[in-house]
């Protein structure tokens, strides 16, 4: 799987893909769907709506196209992640959303969701960057996430890329453009572009 055949609609995106592309390398997942199936929030408030025409003879109805009087509502996860349960430390990555305990430290949630007759352990992301300019963040905390739960039970993590690389590791893609390029004496160099202690998976996984 390639990054390239995606078209991501933020950086944040591409940054989170290349974390769990090093996990799928490495057997941890099983697959990656990004932008995978909606959810159905609202069907809409559908009304047969026209405007009358005054034509030389008799009065015509002229009818809408777009009969919505409130629109439907749908939302798509970033990413649908299905994780190799049978992979050793994979519980340094994941823990269940039933749990009545939850470990910080673990990353990810998981819930336990049949598809084609298997028992599967799925991950629903939504991916933000650090800053909360529009309010798309509060109002997916306070809106879509829970709206979510509430009508199909399923957990849809926010997940911040420099936040998550921090408490974890960053991936090997990432770190190999961690400088800004600057040009001295006809060598790149510059400064990082992300100014804290990191970890590599392994590092991350083996501590």
């Amino acid at each position: 799987m390639k990054s390239t055949n995606y078209n991501f609609t933020s950086n944040e995106e591409k940054l989170i893909f290349y974390y769990l592309e090093e996990l799928k390398d490495d057997n941890f997942i099983k697959k990656i769907i990004y932008q995978p199936e909606s959810f159905n929030l609202f069907n809409g408030l559908e009304k047969k709506q026209f405007i009358k025409k005054q034509l030389k003879t008799k009065i015509k109805k002229k009818y809408y196209k777009n009969n919505f009087l409130i629109n439907k509502r749908i939302y798509t996860a970033n990413f649908k992640v299905i994780w190799n349960d049978k992979k050793k430390d994979i519980l340094k990555l994941i823990q269940d959303i039933s749990n009545n305990e939850i470990d910080r430290n673990i990353p990810f949630f998981f819930q336990k969701i049949k598809t084609n007759n298997k028992i599967e352990y799925i991950s629903f992301l939504e991916v933000k960057g650090n800053y909360d300019k529009n309010g798309d963040q509060r109002s997916f905390l306070s809106r879509t996430q829970p709206w979510i739960w509430e009508k199909y039970n399923i957990y849809i993590q926010m997940i911040k890329p420099i936040i998550l690389f921090k408490n974890t590791f960053i991936p090997k893609k990432i770190i190999e453009v961690m400088y800004y390029k600057k040009k001295y004496k006809n060598k790149n160099i510059g400064d990082k572009k992300y100014d804290f202690k990191y970890k590599t998976k392994n590092e991350f996984l083996n501590n």
